[in-house]
């Protein structure tokens, strides 16, 4: 098993080294901390532990940074080999279930800590600007490596679990969530009279889980008064959770890909629930038959939609119920505002998922040639499909009209703030930055060949916050906060973002026409 491992480890970290993709990320992370300790630089200036501040901004970003790109890449691990129908290759091989998990998750985990351990000698730089100490800092990048091997186990089950690397995904991301939401109302339900219904003492014992938790223990050695080691018994039980994670996946590994070929896997829950039981009696396409499509592929039809924006209303009864709970008291303007906020979040998912999928899903399947083969443009095509993604967008929709509905006073000053003068520019750079992030999404999301949707929002949001970062950073510090040198800002990178993003619909283009001649 150690030989068989060992090569499959060897394999993947020849490919990893070879590949300019994880050196660019590596370098982007580096960039960033440059721009971290230049702010602190800055705010040494005018406030005193310049030190500890530039060490907690880089553990909020390593601490993001592990979960967002972290989840979406051990979500591959096994599902790789699932879409790609060569798990069976390597059970000819002779390589067990254990060899094979160790041999796709070792090498991410050596990729994933190699991004985290290069950051460390420029941290000790916290220690000389004042303010951190070595143990804290010992303590704080123990607790990110016990994060690291968190999410990569809750991945890896996930992995192992689900027939493709989007849910798995999501599957992920859900637990690691409910990890993490569920001590919390545990803690709150204690706290605020809950326990009469459970039991005092068992939700303590789960509002204490969250005392492993990668926000804990980094809560804690951030604090200016720590003076412990940096594994406390809270960090121990929380390795051990990831170790029983990882134990599970192997349990689950062979009853899991028994049936690795695609074709002879049930549908998933979501296909049964937005599936139609009886065919329509009418047979004849409707005039938009590709946006008809896309609306029912990607965002489930009327039916998928409608559970879709039952979820989202179950959410946000959940969180206004948290609060009466704790003791806060929801007026119709309160929960007005909880509607469009929760709306616009939504609308914000729903935004990235589309421009993730719109293109992949027929790239995967390989029906994008023969799509093209339709008489239609180009333009016609990729514009159909995005329209039937919109249609499905109508549950952020509604939700964010009726918050709307409830305070329009606020939303008259919000309008009214928009159409400020001052305001225009501001907006107009806001959105082009929205609209390049969305374009780069699309055309990651293309051109990677694996975990290429998951991956494709992470990194193009890293891609567009860096580069607003720097210019945004280097542009204020040039003119001093003049105020009309700030319109004047907003004005050059609104022409030099719509620029880019006229440049990225292009490569976009270029793109899927050479896709549709591969025959893909």
């Amino acid at each position: 098993m150690f030989r068989k491992t060992l090569a499959l480890l060897v394999r993947a970290l020849r490919v990893d080294a070879r590949s300019i993709r994880p050196h660019l990320v590596r370098m982007g992370l580096l960039i960033t901390i440059l721009w971290l300790l230049y702010l602190a630089d800055e705010l040494s200036r005018r406030s005193g532990a310049p030190g500890l501040q530039l060490f907690q901004s880089l553990t909020y970003v390593n601490i993001w940074f592990i979960t967002l790109v972290g989840v979406t890449y051990f979500s591959s691990a096994i599902t790789e080999e699932k879409e790609e129908r060569t798990l069976g290759l390597l059970r000819m091989a002779d390589i067990g279930g254990g060899a094979i998990l160790l041999g796709k998750w070792l090498p991410r985990v050596v990729g994933m800590l190699s991004l985290v351990a290069v950051q460390f000698p420029f941290t000790l730089l916290a220690i000389t600007l004042g303010g951190v100490t070595q143990n804290q800092v010992n303590a704080v990048y123990a607790a990110l490596f016990l994060h690291l091997f968190s999410v990569g186990t809750y991945s890896l089950l996930a992995s192992v679990y689900c027939r493709n690397t989007g849910t798995a995904c999501r599957v992920a991301f859900t637990a690691l969530f409910l990890r993490w939401l569920i001590p919390t109302v545990a803690s709150a339900l204690a706290a605020f009279g809950g326990a009469r219904v459970v039991g005092s003492k068992t939700l303590e014992w789960i509002g204490r889980l969250n005392e492993g938790s990668v926000y804990a223990l980094t809560s804690r050695a951030l604090a200016t008064t720590f003076a412990e080691g940096p594994f406390p018994a809270a960090a121990a039980w929380w390795l051990g959770e990831s170790l029983f994670l990882f134990a599970l996946a192997w349990l689950i590994f062979e009853p899991c890909t028994q049936g690795d070929v695609l074709s002879d896997v049930q549908p998933s829950l979501w296909s049964r629930l937005t599936s139609k039981k009886q065919r329509s009696k009418h047979r004849r396409a409707w005039p938009a038959a590709i946006a008809g499509k896309d609306f029912m592929l990607l965002a489930g039809g009327f039916r998928g939609s409608l559970l879709r924006f039952a979820g989202y209303m179950a959410i946000v009864a959940l969180f206004v119920g948290l609060i009466s709970i704790g003791g806060g008291r929801i007026t119709a303007q309160d929960l007005g505002s909880t509607l469009m906020g929760f709306g616009i979040g939504f609308l914000a998912l729903d935004l990235v998922q589309s421009a993730a999928k719109v293109f992949r899903v027929e790239l995967q399947d390989q029906t994008w040639s023969a799509l093209m083969m339709l008489p239609r443009t180009l333009n016609g095509i990729a514009w159909s499909k995005i329209a039937g993604c919109a249609i499905g967008w109508w549950p952020s929709l509604l939700t964010i009209t009726l918050g709307g509905l409830m305070v329009p006073h606020a939303v008259a000053q919000i309008l009214d703030g928009m159409f400020e003068p001052d305001a225009f520019f501001p907006i107009a750079y806001f959105v082009t930055q929205c609209v390049l992030f969305l374009e780069l999404t699309v055309l990651t999301s293309i051109t990677l060949t694996w975990a290429a949707w998951p991956l494709a929002a992470p990194l193009s949001f890293f891609v567009v916050f860096l580069g607003n970062a720097f210019v945004m950073t280097c542009l204020i510090s040039s003119i001093a906060g003049s105020g009309n040198g700030l319109q004047v800002i907003f004005f050059v990178l609104t022409g030099i973002s719509v620029t880019l993003a006229a440049f990225l619909y292009y490569r976009i283009g270029v793109r899927l026409v050479a896709k549709a001649s591969e025959g893909v």
